[in-house]
């Protein structure tokens, strides 16, 4: 009885340690992606459980269990609250945590490597995301699947084998590069035998069929998701080793400590180097497992030079942990020499990577509050004037893209613009980024205002405040308020500006026939173009492409072809130089065919989003 607790003890050492070092993600709130998925709920509704769980999203992933059924439940249940997700990752982790420290003494045959390796991984600052972001709770969860699977395989357990491996395909890519493990642990560690080499080949046939249907059916990527297989491939491994080994990036957060981190990071990274080389020459290749599973779990992400990403390290970290926690052991086995010198790497990992983890956790969570500041304020004045749209102040760039771009609002049901002129100070980030959805011209934003249609918030800090009257008094004395260069189509304020041809808002877009006419002032300079945003159905252009042509005052200005089906559009149109100064023109839009859908008797061209004149 008193050996197993002892056991369970020391088990519980490394998830213990990990838990003071990531104590703030407790309090950290939600960020960027976690809104989009929150919006899973209504996509739930409109379109059935089935496609909310199996549709393609986000790069042609369907994560089934670490995504979808997270999003789905938790808000369901607690509402708009991160601490269920912040739980259910630390069940997770610990568990990953307690089967590190299992498999390292099992490949190790040392109870205290094992229990070191735990320590190395559970503290290193790059978990930050994976622990505190909900999005990134597929990467835990991928982590616990991959070494329940091995763990099984060491045990001899084949049916927990597959379990764990084909669950892993619900939850992250990345598990497709398991049976790759499994074979090559047969191979340099394990017992050799033609049966087990055997059992780890049937794992290939589910990662092959899976990566099948995965190149089928994924869509085309964006720019930072390009894959590039050429020398690139090295230089990326090159970043993500400064990322695991070391503190080579703790400058980031300290502004000072550039040459320590870079020199810190090439000893750590030297000494593992050297004992990977000492065991290989003695005929030993667990150390050379131990880079495998370092390097085949990052993989897929080696050949994405413009995604390098420190949570993609989560799983793939376990390997050099092994390393270390082995490394240590057998040092202080080997003399007094020898054993200073692990001291003095495991101190230097250890100091860097746990201050690494304070600066960045806090650093994490204080970015999430600032954006939690934003939603809450917006939805407390939300609630008490649900039928008002929010102009917001105070809003910088790091605010808006901390989540701006996947549309918080959308989940309370609230509609908001930036004040007039913060778009300029904004850099955007990200592919998908378009200021335009949130932009509003002194004149809209007045008029709203003036006719009890929209509030003024204003950010200072963390405190969201109603500043509506004193930035009324503010806008009347702005010259721009006798213009009209922005447009919301889908926004019922901005109806006087709708000529003929439109119908009723619907869903935040306004659907004109063949032909729609807008009304705004004329460009105050030839350089500035008109900006047009929609959304093309896929009901629509199941007959081909729709052309737009655009003109203005009877000039043409240029057309665009529609072709993406349940996307946005965007369009940007010179403007003639004799349109620069006046104060009113009509932007005219001809649609090359309609659509009259069953059981509607209107003639639909396409669905318009905003005009901007920029």
């Amino acid at each position: 009885m008193r050996a197993r607790a002892q056991r369970i003890a020391s088990l519980a050492v490394a998830p213990l340690v990990s838990l003071i070092v990531f104590r703030r993600v407790f309090s950290t709130w939600f960020l960027k992606d976690d809104f989009g998925w929150m919006g899973l709920r209504d996509i739930a509704h409109d379109y059935g459980i089935f496609y909310a769980l199996l549709h393609p999203y986000a790069q042609g992933t369907v994560r089934v269990l670490s995504e979808r059924v997270p999003f789905l439940l938790f808000p369901a249940i607690f509402g708009m609250n991160p601490l269920p997700f912040r739980v259910a990752a630390w069940i997770t982790w610990i568990a990953a945590l307690v089967l590190a420290a299992l498999i390292g003494e099992r490949l190790t045959g040392s109870r205290a490597a094992g229990l070191i390796a735990a320590i190395f991984w559970g503290v290193n600052a790059n978990l930050t995301r994976p622990l505190g972001w909900a999005s990134d709770y597929n990467e835990v969860l991928c982590a616990l699947c991959i070494l329940t699977a091995f763990y099984a395989r060491l045990r001899g357990w084949r049916a927990m084998e597959w379990i764990a491996f084909l669950v892993g395909f619900g939850v992250l890519e990345v598990a497709a590069v398991y049976p790759a493990i499994a074979l090559l642990y047969e191979l340099s560690c394990g017992a050799r035998t033609r049966e087990r080499v055997r059992s780890s080949l049937y794992l290939f046939v589910p990662s092959a069929i899976f990566a099948l249907v995965h190149a089928i059916y994924i869509p085309k990527l964006g720019a930072s998701y390009q894959i590039a297989i050429d020398f690139q491939i090295a230089r990326t491994m090159i970043e993500y080793l400064k990322l695991a080994a070391g503190p080579a990036d703790l400058y980031a957060f300290t502004g000072t400590g550039q040459a320590f981190g870079k020199i810190a990071t090439a000893a750590l990274f030297g000494a593992l180097l050297l004992f990977v080389l000492w065991r290989t020459f003695r005929r030993d290749f667990l150390a050379l497992f131990c880079c495998a599973w370092f390097v085949l779990l990052l993989a897929p992400m080696l050949v994405l030079p413009k995604h390098v990403m420190d949570y993609a390290l989560t799983t793939p970290m376990a390997g050099l942990a092994w390393l270390g926690g082995w490394a240590v052991v057998m040092a202080w086995r080997a003399g007094w020499m020898t054993r200073v010198a692990a001291v003095t790497m495991a101190a230097l990992y250890l100091g860097s990577t746990i201050y690494e983890a304070e600066l960045y956790t806090a650093w994490y969570r204080d970015r999430t509050l600032r954006i939690k500041a934003v939603v809450q304020g917006v939805e407390t004045a939300h609630r008490a004037r649900p039928d008002c749209a929010f102009i917001l102040q105070g809003i910088d760039a790091d605010i808006f893209n901390s989540g701006f771009e996947d549309d918080p609002f959308s989940v309370i049901h609230a509609t908001i613009y930036l004040a007039p002129g913060t778009e300029q100070f904004i850099p955007m980030q990200g592919e998908m980024a378009d200021r335009s959805r949130w932009v509003l011209s002194p004149r809209g934003a007045f008029a709203m205002l003036e006719q009890g249609r929209a509030r003024s918030l204003s950010l200072t800090g963390t405190t969201m405040r109603d500043t509506t009257s004193v930035y009324r008094a503010v806008l009347k004395l702005n010259p721009e308020v006798s213009r009209q260069d922005f447009v919301d189509a889908g926004d019922p304020v901005f109806a006087a500006q709708l000529g003929s041809g439109w119908f009723q808002a619907e869903n935040h877009l306004r659907w004109m026939g063949r032909e729609g006419v807008v009304k705004m002032s004329g460009p105050v300079s030839a350089s500035q173009k008109l900006i047009v945003t929609g959304f093309a159905p896929a009901a629509l252009l199941a007959a081909g492409p729709v052309v737009l042509r655009f003109s203005a005052d009877g000039s043409k200005i240029g057309e665009g072809s529609v072709h993406s089906a349940d996307d946005r559009f965007t369009f940007e149109f010179a403007l003639p130089a004799a349109l620069v100064g006046k104060s009113e023109i009509e932007v005219k839009i001809e649609a090359s065919r309609t659509l009259r859908p069953p059981g509607d008797n209107r003639d639909l061209g396409m669905a318009f989003g905003t005009f901007a004149i920029r």
